[in-house]
């Protein structure tokens, strides 16, 4: 392991199963000889978690201003967007401009908008093994993920307003 310090991961989601919270407490109690922390953004989940053996280790934030959501993500390390299914993944494109590795399912938009290796890394969704895979390795190495970071930052630009008024101008052109 490159670093001695805890990973801090991060969950913002509703608490529905589809959203994967449930998998990745599993995944993490499979985990618990690792360094990390785990910070969950949401509402309170209706049904219960599996955290016996690592409540210790999680935070439950509740429901969080969608104002404070950034300063809240530039705490951690890692974003995790375990969803079983996604449209576009606007949390995981909020972690990238923070600058957040993200760490998300190969659903949806999240397929494209996550560069597996230079913003962040995929994992098949409901696969907890490839889930715990992909987190073990992230965690081993805090240290490498630096480029990462500003990588994720960088790729979230492409999703500006100004970015997206550009490319949609270009696009009419062409089509006239």
């Amino acid at each position: 392991m490159s670093s001695d310090r805890f990973c801090k991961l991060l969950f913002v989601g509703r608490p529905v199963p589809e959203k994967g919270l449930p998998d990745l407490l599993r995944v993490l109690a499979a985990m618990a000889e690792l360094p990390w922390l785990l910070s969950v953004v949401g509402d309170r989940a209706p049904f219960e978690l599996p955290i016996t053996g690592i409540h210790h280790r999680i935070s439950f934030l509740g429901r969080v201003d969608q104002s404070e959501v950034a300063r809240v993500m530039q705490r951690h390390d890692v974003l995790v967007v375990p969803s079983r299914y996604e449209t576009f993944g606007t949390v995981a494109l909020e972690g990238l401009a923070t600058g957040l590795v993200v760490v998300a399912a190969r659903v949806g938009g999240l397929k494209e908008l996550i560069v597996r290796g230079r913003t962040g890394f995929h994992f098949e969704a409901g696969d907890m093994d490839d889930l715990e895979r992909v987190l073990r390795s992230v965690i081993g190495d805090l240290d490498a993920l630096c480029q990462i970071r500003h990588n994720a930052r960088l790729e979230a630009t492409k999703y500006s307003w100004s970015h997206v008024v550009v490319a949609t101008h270009s696009l009419l052109a062409s089509l006239t």
